[in-house]
Parts: C-alpha cells; sequence; structure tokens
C-alpha cells in the first residue's frame, strides 16, 4: 500500500479515515489479547484477520461516496513507522514481551516474531512495488481503467513475488535463531514446551555431556543453511530468468 499509492493517491474523507483507524485500533487490541492469554489459538488469529478485513471493505463500501476527500499520506506514516520500529532491537523487544506475558506458547511467540519480522520485509515489498509500478505494463494497465486489485494481483504482484520469497526464506531463517536465543536465555517457550534453544541451555549445565549440546545445534544451524541455501537459489533463479 505504501509503495503504491504513495502520498497523494489514496483519498479519503474524514469519516472514512476514523472508521479504519478505529477498526485498526480493534484488532490491535484483540490481537494482543489472544497472543498474551489464549497464546495457542491460532486458528482464532486467522478468523480475527479475516473479520478484520471484511470489516475494513464494508466500512469501504458504505463511506466511498462521501464528499471532500483529502489525500492521505500513506507512504510518509508507513515509512516513519517502520524506521521508528527498526530503531529499536528486535531482541530487546522480543524480551520485553515475552516478559510481559506469562508462560508463552509456540503461536504467540511465532505471532510476535513474525510482527517484528514484518517492517524490514516492508521495506523490501515497498522498493519491489515502487521498481514495478514504474513499468509500461503498469501504466498501461492503468489507462485501460483496470481496478487497483486487477494491477495489484494480476500486473504487479508476480513481478514482485520472487523477491519476497527470497526475503522470507531469509528472515524464517533468522526466526529461527531469534526464538533459539530467546529460549537459551530462559525468556522463550514456557516450561512444558521444549526447542532447540532450551537443549542448549539444559546441555551447558554440564560440560563434561558435550553430545547433548551436539543435536540441537546442529539441527539449528543445518536449519539456518539451508534457509539461507533456498533464498540464494530464489535469487539466482529469478536473476537467470531477467537475463533471459
Amino acid at each position: 500500500l505504501s509503495g503504491y499509492f504513495g502520498n497523494k493517491s489514496l483519498r479519503m474523507s474524514k469519516l472514512e479515515l476514523a472508521g479504519h483507524f478505529l477498526i485498526f485500533l480493534i484488532f490491535v487490541y484483540w490481537l494482543w489479547t489472544i497472543v498474551s492469554i489464549y497464546q495457542n489459538t491460532f486458528w482464532a488469529c486467522i478468523a480475527l484477520f479475516i473479520s478484520w478485513v471484511t470489516l475494513h471493505i464494508i466500512w469501504y463500501k458504505l463511506t466511498r461516496r462521501t464528499n471532500k476527500k483529502i489525500a492521505i499520506p500513506v507512504d510518509q506514516m508507513v515509512m516513519r513507522f517502520i524506521e521508528i520500529f527498526r530503531s529499536i532491537p528486535a531482541l530487546f523487544i522480543l524480551m520485553v514481551l515475552v516478559g510481559y506475558m506469562s508462560g508463552v506458547r509456540v503461536w504467540g511467540l511465532g505471532a510476535i516474531i513474525g510482527l517484528l519480522q514484518g517492517p524490514g520485509l516492508g521495506r523490501l515489498v515497498r522498493g519491489e512495488v515502487l521498481k514495478v509500478k514504474a513499468m509500461d505494463f503498469v501504466q498501461n494497465a492503468r489507462l485501460l481503467n483496470f481496478s487497483h486489485a486487477q494491477i495489484f494481483f494480476n500486473q504487479m504482484l508476480p513481478n514482485i513475488l520472487p523477491a519476497v520469497l527470497v526475503a522470507l526464506s531469509f528472515s524464517a531463517a533468522q526466526a529461527i535463531l531469534l526464538e533459539s536465543t530467546l529460549s537459551f536465555l530462559g525468556l522463550g517457550l514456557e516450561a512444558s514446551q521444549v526447542s532447540w534453544g532450551s537443549l542448549l541451555s539444559e546441555a551447558r549445565k554440564d560440560f563434561s555431556l558435550w553430545w547433548l549440546a551436539l543435536g540441537p545445534g546442529l539441527a539449528i544451524f543445518v536449519t539456518i543453511y539451508y534457509f539461507n541455501s533456498f533464498g540464494r537459489a530464489i535469487a539466482q533463479l529469478f536473476q537467470s530468468d531477467q537475463t533471459h
């Protein structure tokens, strides 16, 4: 949205903007409630996301014909938020959030790490959208009065997807390393949940039993290596397709 609409293309009335902002605040509140209290309700998070998108669409349909629309600087707002968010170390935010929550389960910790990975991926996607948006086939689609959804999903998304897949593979490796670090420090999953980081933490209690650390340490190394190799393979495939 930041790269596609920029600072002047998206126009809303004050009523539209207030409604969308209120729906966003309600979504954040319920998401935090699900992650911090229920923690393992993965399908509840999916249902909440679908409801959030549906409410935005309904509110847009109800208020799209209102007058006195103003330009919404989407790009500026999103980029300022990302810059502020990325100025704080991810590990520090994770330690604060996990310390606030009483006993973190797999889906809760996964949701937090996923949200922390979002701003970095957002900057990459924005850059790819800006690059593709300036190409001739997108301009031609606009001249033919294609809708925003048709332009984005049919014309732009197939061209930005390879770069996003590369970034996702590297982000997955980083997420595994973050979770292992937290569990190693005793700040990750609750005691009933086992992870590679918690196994490494248990192994350091007796250095004579060195083979206890070999399994989880090797598993972390191999998994991260193959995620990074997968990302490099996609990048090379994408570059070879561009040259041809």
